[in-house]
Formats: C-alpha cells, sequence, structure tokens
C-alpha cells in the first residue's frame, strides 16, 4: 500500500480484501478446479446426448460415464 503506482495498490487492495480465500488455498491446497472440470464433463453428455427426457437418465448416464464402469466386464474369474 506504500507504493506510488496506482495499479500495484490496487492489486495490494484487492489481495487484503481476499486474503482469507488466498490463505485459504495455501493451507488446504482447495480449488474449485474439480467442480468445473466435472460440470465440464457434464455439459459435454448432455450435449452429446442431444438433451435427456428425464433426471432418472440423466443420472444413470452420469454414474455410468463417471464412475468409470466397464462396459464388458472380465468374465475370466
Amino acid at each position: 500500500m506504500r507504493s506510488k503506482l496506482a495499479p500495484v495498490r490496487k492489486v495490494a487492495r484487492r489481495l487484503k480484501s481476499h486474503l482469507d480465500r488466498v490463505l485459504s488455498f495455501f493451507f488446504h491446497r482447495l480449488t474449485n478446479a474439480y467442480s468445473e472440470g466435472m460440470n465440464s464433463i457434464i455439459q459435454a453428455l448432455i450435449k452429446r446426448a442431444n438433451g435427456y427426457r428425464s433426471r432418472d437418465r440423466l443420472k444413470r448416464d452420469l454414474f455410468f460415464h463417471l464412475g468409470a464402469l466397464n462396459l464388458y466386464p472380465n468374465i475370466d474369474q
């Protein structure tokens, strides 16, 4: 905040206002990247299916694709 450059002061103010979130990342190493990735996969699945008629079908497809289920299970036991 002691800088005479306005952009530096602006960044310092922004960091100060979000300090709790910034420190939270360094303590816990959590971001929203995982949820954004999941949302991207879900949106691609919906687009590929040209929409769904029911929530049950969407839920079933999400469990199948996101659960990494094998379409052809191994029968050699």
